[in-house]
């Protein structure tokens, strides 16, 4: 037994089962964490009096609780918190629960003895001669009272929960806190006599990451975008949407995995020539002696690595989508961490050298991906991810293998450099192009699971380049990536950048500085009221009720904003047309925008504002405003995602540090994007549906004035700390106090000579860095995103209702007849949107944590302003935010952050819009108009 334990092997095994056993037990002992039983099962074992063991065991042994929701009940007349009941999809924290868990314990308890005893047989040996042998008879005790204390400990336990009472606690408590202590003891022997190895590991470790940093960069950002944004995870559904997308996917990112493979040993031996880059033989020396085996096997793990890591973001990806499969109860990081250690094994004992064992991987991966690959009617599935992840994992072993047995292949060996290096510099040349050529990336619906492969290419260019510097740097002794990161921050500190500035449109000189091209507010509300005053009249006298003016403000989050504010419009407006429909009188059969005066939008809730904005124009211009179409449907289907990650990865990063704006920048690419996109989907309507023209265009230049909402645009201006509103009104700077007015400026310092588009106007709300750059006005006006100030733009709708309010209060017509609705719609799921809670605040972290957190309390603060003046004033207030379905089971989709959504995240998006809260809120919007 204690040759098995000392044996190398059997420890890195131990060590895999003890990381499978930590997953199950943690998974088991989830539900039993409870606000009584903080810890689970060590609550109930740190228990030292029968009564906090009672409580404890009472409490599991209640039947399964419905799982609370939150919601808002949508009443036009006010916004009501209510909680509604739904069955909670967890495993309910019962004793079966626990019993199960502690059967599983047993197993753990003596998967960690072994392990602690063949870490310590391993480390005694580094002992002297003259303590070894108490050392060693000490820590067999140790380890022996580790393995009795816990399995009385567990013995305790188990009869407690099955009994239903505590069963001598002091003495469970006791055990367990012995068990606790032995281990401590135990790891001490450990690490004493190998406290100077362990501590020379650590600048090991940190040489190990500056030498392969390239590659470690490349790892680093697929585990960001594909593990921690959202936006990467929802791609992942889009990926799996196409029978093409996860073998384009799966091509690229192999070659991603084989360039981590291959770099490494340049990293190692600089090349004295291009002949030798394409055609040095695999087999590098180290100091002209043997072959450097621990340098051989970091470049296959680190290319082993870079098909596990996309594989294991798969599988945390289908955690949040809440889809399970057989080993879900183990974290994906834990089976990236079996998987290395296991490839490691293979490369150090030689395991797999015959070259039969690659061909049969290499068959199930063919097998693998024919079945998975090749059939749409299941890759349509989301349950299609684990394939994915499977393709991944499979194609990590394939590769380790191969490098075992390239010998066996001379003739692919010797032509090896050539083809990874040509199949690199080829992506490489795509990702340049595509920087010259951006608007060709804005992809259909059908064609969005080009992206993660386009992003990946920017990924391989930078590994190509920058190990090119490196090598280059090695062979004449110059730090070219230095002087270059210099060169640049230098250049962007000392240059006046004008690459991103606001694209504006110059008026023709008949026109300049004669009248202004827009309306005052005031000026512009009074006419509003002006246009429908026998509609007011004729609405009060029939429904014997005030006739109602909408102003909508809509939060911020990019695309999943724009669609959710687009959708939940959409869904009003059919509501209303069907109440109205059979309506013999036209004086009421209106759609819902007729009655919205503005929108006030952040960020994506301003382009989702903006394009209603113009679909409307575009409906009022073809006469067909009552009839339904998809066009927006079909609209936020497309990519507006690549083209701008693309030139941010790409000349973006070198052109804004020089400042000259002679190509364009990825904020005005944005534009046009959407541009692009509402052009094509025009033809579609038969319909001048444009996103180019100027404001007045749609506001000022047709017979149908005043029929589309104004669109206030918020921003945020770094130069002074200020919000920026942006519409295409004039405003009083004493009805919008602290604010930087964008039209006004532009108005008074250019004599009315310059206008922005649409698509301008709107987008300077939405800059979000640094997927969008700042935006440029002049040397002393900057502009980002306007979630950086407040999410939601309720601020500046309630300082519009003041406006309107003076209005109608100096008109008699108007004082009794008009009744003001606020409309608020954020985009994020009502009991996911928990304020976040900071657990530990240190004076290092304490003001990031409040710069972070303070759009966050600008935002509740707006809108408790407007639900509190509600109240006192008598106007409405209502929200509809997405609520997921109740009993809602199977897939759940995240809303990413970002410019481009999966059709999935848009039909659950659909569903949270048909629950029943939202349902009601919708109708009850309708009948606050027609009832």
């Amino acid at each position: 037994m204690s040759r098995l334990l000392r044996n190398g092997v059997f420890l890195y095994l131990i060590i895999i089962f003890a990381l499978i056993f930590t997953d199950l037990y943690s998974h088991l002992n989830k539900p039993l964490k409870t606000s009584i039983s903080t810890g689970g099962i060590t609550a109930l074992a740190n228990a030292w009096t029968p009564k906090q063991a009672q409580t404890i065991l009472s409490n599991w042994n209640k039947a399964p609780a419905p799982l609370q929701v939150e919601g808002y009940q949508n009443d036009i007349s006010g916004i009501t918190k209510v909680v509604s009941d739904e069955l909670s999809n967890t495993t309910s924290a019962t004793n079966d629960t626990a019993i199960r868990l502690l059967g599983w314990n047993f197993v753990v308890i003596v998967v960690y003895s072994l392990l602690l005893a063949s870490v310590f047989l391993q480390t005694v040996l580094y002992y002297g001669a003259s303590s070894r042998a108490k050392v060693e008879r000490a820590g067999k005790w140790s380890i022996w009272g580790v393995l009795v204390m816990g399995i009385l400990n567990n013995i305790l336990l188990l009869s407690a929960v099955k009994s239903g009472h505590p069963v001598l606690p002091w003495l469970t408590a006791l055990s367990y806190w012995i068990y606790g202590k032995l281990i401590i003891v135990t790891v001490a022997l450990c690490i004493i006599p190998r406290i100077r190895l362990i501590l020379g590991l650590i600048p090991q470790l940190f040489s190990l990451l500056w030498e392969f940093r390239i590659v470690f960069a490349g790892l680093l950002f697929t585990w960001l975008i594909l593990w921690v944004m959202d936006q990467g995870q929802d791609l992942l559904l889009t990926i799996t949407s196409q029978p093409l997308g996860p073998i384009v996917s799966l091509s690229v990112i192999s070659i991603f995995a084989v360039t981590n493979w291959y770099f490494p040993k340049y990293y190692d031996k600089t090349p004295q020539s291009v002949r030798e880059v394409f055609s040095d033989s695999w087999q590098y020396t180290f100091n002209g002696d043997k072959p450097y085996e621990e340098r051989i096997f970091t470049g296959r793990l680190l290319g082993a690595a870079g098909l596990i890591l996309p594989g294991i973001c798969v599988l945390h990806a289908m955690h949040i989508f809440r889809i399970s499969y057989l080993i879900d109860f183990l974290q994906p990081s834990t089976i990236m961490v079996i998987l290395l250690i296991l490839y490691y094994l293979i490369l150090q004992k030689k395991w797999f050298t015959n070259i039969k064992w690659l061909l049969i991987a290499a068959l199930f991966l063919i097998a693998l991906l024919s079945y998975s690959g090749l059939r749409s009617s299941e890759n349509t599935q989301p349950g299609f991810l684990l394939f994915f992840a499977l393709d991944f994992f499979l194609l990590s072993f394939v590769f380790i293998l191969f490098t075992i047995n390239r010998s066996s292949f001379p003739g692919l060996n010797r032509w090896l450099s050539t083809l990874i290096l040509s199949a690199v510099i080829i992506v490489s040349l795509v990702f340049l192009y595509l920087n010259c050529f951006p608007l060709a990336l804005s992809f259909s619906a059908n064609a969005r699971f080009f992206t993660l492969s386009v992003v990946f290419s920017g990924v391989l260019f930078y590994i190509l380049f920058f190990s090119f510097l490196l090598v280059l740097g090695r062979k004449y002794n110059i730090q070219f990536i230095t002087l270059l990161v210099i060169g640049l921050f230098v250049a962007a500190l000392f240059t006046t950048n004008d690459y991103h500035l606001v694209r504006l449109v110059p008026e023709k000189s008949s026109n300049i500085a004669q009248t202004p091209p827009y309306d005052h507010l005031e000026d512009y509300a009074s006419k509003w009221f002006d246009t429908r005053e026998t509609e007011i009249t004729a609405y009060y006298n029939r429904f014997h009720k005030p006739y109602p003016v909408f102003i909508i403000n809509a939060y911020g989050g990019g695309i999943r904003a724009a669609a959710w504010t687009s959708k939940v419009i959409s869904s009003i407006e059919t509501t209303l047309l069907q109440h109205t429909r059979n309506d013999t009188d036209s004086t009421f059969r209106h759609d819902f925008q007729h009655y919205v005066f503005a929108y006030s939008g952040i960020s994506g809730g301003t382009i989702g504002s903006s394009v209603l904005c113009a679909h409307r124009f575009a409906k009022l211009k073809n006469n067909n405003l009552l009839q339904e179409d998809t066009v927006l449907q079909c609209l936020y289907k497309r990519d507006f995602l690549t083209p701008v990650l693309v030139l941010m990865m790409g000349r973006d990063a070198l052109l804004s540090s020089f400042g000259y704006n002679f190509m364009g920048d990825r904020g005005s690419y944005q534009e046009r994007i959407w541009e692009k996109h509402i052009s094509e989907a025009a033809h579609l309507m038969k319909a001048d549906f444009v996103y180019d023209s100027t404001l007045d265009y749609y506001w000022y230049r047709d017979n149908k004035r005043y029929e589309v909402p104004l669109l206030f645009a918020n921003s945020y201006t770094i130069d002074s700390g200020l919000k920026t509103i942006s519409a295409p009104v004039y405003l009083n700077e004493n009805n919008f106090p602290s604010a930087f007015l964008i039209n006004n400026y532009l108005g008074e310092k250019r004599q009315y000579s310059q206008q922005m588009r649409l698509s301008t106007s709107s987008f300077l709300s939405a800059r979000f860095p640094y997927i969008s750059p700042e935006a440029k006005i002049d040397n002393t006006h900057h502009l980002l995103d306007g979630g950086l100030k407040d999410y939601s733009g309720a601020e500046t709708v309630r300082e519009i209702k003041l406006v309107l309010d003076s209005i109608v209060a100096h008109r008699d017509s108007l004082k009794t007849r008009v009744r003001f609705f606020i409309l608020s719609l954020p985009n994020t799921i009502e009991q996911d949107d928990e304020q976040p809670v900071s657990k530990n605040i240190f004076e290092l972290t304490a003001p990031l944590t409040g710069l972070v957190n303070n759009p966050a309390g600008n935002t509740l603060k707006s809108e408790g302003v407007n639900i509190n003046a509600a109240k006192r004033e008598g106007y409405d207030y209502s929200r509809i935010p997405p609520i997921a379905p109740k009993g809602q089971k199977g897939i759940r989709p995240v809303f990413p952050l970002g410019w481009q959504i999966s059709d999935a995240a848009l039909d659950f998006m659909d569903n949270c819009l048909l629950n029943g809260a939202n349902r009601e809120a919708v109708h009850a919007v309708a009948d606050s108009i027609y009832k």
